[in-house]
């Protein structure tokens, strides 16, 4: 997923070993969580790889993979907990979806909006998700009375519009790629055949004789759901209640 990219993205980031030459820079916070982190992994790394087969084993590794879990998500919070009074790609996180906007395809540079948009939508709402088991495990930690209360301070500090973080240039720039997408006509993905018989689209290919078996399939099933959920009984006929679908009306 694109967030474990984003946590091995800030991991070798924060090596010394050939620095990429990136404007980031580690807040003493990321740096601790991604430290906690680490440790941790190398400390379930070394318990899966050892033989031991006692029974203890299989409950200290559940311990070390809950406080992994646990750790990783500080981690990931600490991430987007980053103000930017100055320069935006200071921070982790948009160097990251720079990165990311990069196109590895040959000939290409950058990604189009209507590729690079659907990763920031993609970001923002694990980014929610994330903030809302943050706030549940406070609260279950007994760091705070209700989720509500974490949640609210940390939706205002670092998950709102105009915060200047990361969470907010990625909403803006999602308006702005959404907005190119709308205005910008795409090419065509249906191709047909000089006798009109077969119709590909992108890579999949099929004949009118399959497309319509296609669609007789399809409505012979939904009429069948139909029956269930009127409660058809066995001696009514279901021309008599299930209203016909005419797809030639559809528009």
């Amino acid at each position: 997923g694109l967030w474990k990219r984003l946590v091995c993205f800030a991991y070798r980031t924060s090596q010394p070993y050939p620095p990429p030459q990136l404007p980031h820079r580690f807040t003493d916070a990321q740096l601790d969580h991604l430290g906690r982190t680490m440790t941790l992994a190398d400390e379930l790394h070394e318990l899966q790889s050892s033989q031991d087969d006692r029974g203890d084993n299989g409950k200290e590794r559940e311990a070390i993979t809950e406080n992994l879990d646990r750790a990783c998500l500080k981690l990931c919070i600490s991430l987007l907990d980053h103000i930017l009074p100055g320069d935006h790609f200071e921070s982790v996180i948009l160097s990251f979806l720079a990165v990311l906007g990069v196109d590895g395809a040959e000939g290409k540079v950058f990604k189009e909006p209507s590729s690079y948009s659907p990763e920031l939508s993609k970001f923002i709402k694990i980014s929610q998700m994330l903030v809302i088991q943050r706030a549940v495990m406070a609260a279950n930690d007994g760091e705070v009375e209700h989720p509500s209360v974490l949640l609210d301070e940390m939706r205002e500090r670092f998950m709102v519009r105009g915060s200047r973080t990361a969470f907010d240039w990625a909403c803006r720039l999602r308006a702005f790629a959404k907005k190119v997408v709308s205005n910008t006509t795409s090419l065509g993905y249906i191709l047909w055949s000089e006798d009109a018989q077969t119709v590909t689209y992108k890579h999949a290919t099929f004949t009118m004789d399959a497309f319509r078996d296609f669609i007789a399939v399809q409505v012979r099933e939904a009429q069948q759901q139909l029956e269930g959920l009127l409660l058809l009984h066995p001696d009514e006929h279901r021309d008599d209640v299930v209203p016909k679908l005419r797809l030639h009306r559809l528009q």
